[in-house]
């Protein structure tokens, strides 16, 4: 039985907005960055949080976070509906307080997002890479009449990341903004995100959302539920049911086998510093043989990143189930040997 909500939903494109809004505290689980495949103590901490404050919309928006970080695909847009309906209810009967108004026209509220004509991808920067730090950084971006980037700032920080993200929105060129027939500054918002993939998950959306919502523009948190949800749709068509996973379906009959290895690059500081060891993995391969998500179960200082970046290259022949491929999780080793 499919337990997903399957109503369709166009794309909807992320908004961006101004800073400033005092954050409302709400009793619930840290952000579900400790959310992971089989921990179901985690998952079920969110799911305690939401039935001890129905009717709050961020414990319900925080276990939606935790079911995509868990690999729980079909659990994730009925999580996200459940939020987004939270919000409106809360938004209506008891609004966050509002951020002050900024010096220039708000994208998203006061005029459109503007074109994004160049994007520099952000390069990672080694220390983070080799201390695994991964994360959502939100990039505030004042859009010049010319489309150039006069100045930017981590909104929302990862202190080791921030700076690589500024460097990159600040070589953003966009189309000029037109307001009233004039042509204006605006103020944009940019989540980037750090880690095995660069495109953004649901739950790096949802955590867009909860930076919108918490200074007081609900509206843009809507629009960030509603491009999480349509995330959640994607990945559940690509993942479907995934065997091997906690709270989903059981082990396929036949597991994945592995067609294609790349071998890890050896992080060069790691090589002089005589790091070696061999790091264990938690690997979700899709229905097509391709892999999706890996996650740290065993790390090795400085050398973690490396084996997730090859472990994502790597190509298998998806498992089955019935004679139908599905998706799987399956446990691998990445050794590093300076020999």
């Amino acid at each position: 039985m499919n337990r997903r909500h399957a109503a369709a939903l166009a794309f909807t494109s992320a908004l961006f907005a101004w800073p400033g809004a005092s954050a409302r505290q709400v009793a619930t689980p840290a952000p579900g960055g400790d959310c992971m495949p089989n921990r179901p103590a985690m998952v079920q901490a969110r799911i305690d949080a939401v039935n001890a404050s129905p009717a709050l919309f961020l414990p319900k928006l925080e276990l939606a976070r935790c079911y995509d970080l868990a690999w729980r695909m079909a659990d994730v847009e009925p999580a996200v509906l459940n939020a987004l309906a939270a919000m409106r209810v809360e938004a209506r009967t008891n609004p966050p307080a509002r951020a002050p108004l900024p010096p220039a026209p708000v994208a998203g509220i006061d005029v459109p997002p503007p074109t994004v004509m160049t994007e520099t991808r952000a390069g990672y920067p080694e220390k983070a890479f080799l201390d695994g730090v991964t994360g959502l950084v939100v990039v505030e971006a004042v859009v010049g009449k010319d489309g150039r980037v006069r100045q930017a700032r981590a909104a929302e920080s990862v202190p080791a990341l921030d700076e690589a993200a500024v460097q990159a929105v600040k070589n953003w060129r966009f189309l000029p903004t037109n307001r009233n027939g004039q042509i204006v500054e605006v103020v944009v918002y940019v989540p980037l995100r750090f880690g095995q993939t660069r495109d953004l998950w649901a739950s790096d959306w949802l955590q867009f959302a909860r930076f919108y919502f918490l200074r007081g523009l609900p509206q843009l948190a809507e629009n960030a539920l509603e491009t999480a949800r349509n995330r959640a749709q994607r990945d559940y068509d690509r993942y479907g049911e995934i065997s091997g996973v906690n709270g989903t379906t059981g082990r396929p009959s036949v597991p994945p086998t592995r067609l294609k290895w790349v071998p890890p690059m050896y992080p060069p500081m790691a090589l002089r510093a005589g790091m070696s060891g061999t790091v264990s993995l938690q690997v979700l391969v899709d229905r097509f043989g391709d892999v999706g998500r890996v996650v740290v179960l065993k790390p090795v200082p400085m050398l973690d990143m490396a084996a997730q970046e090859a472990v994502m290259q790597w190509k298998f022949m998806s498992a089955q189930a019935n004679g139908q491929p599905v998706s799987a999780s399956l446990s691998t080793i990445v050794t590093f040997n300076r020999r």
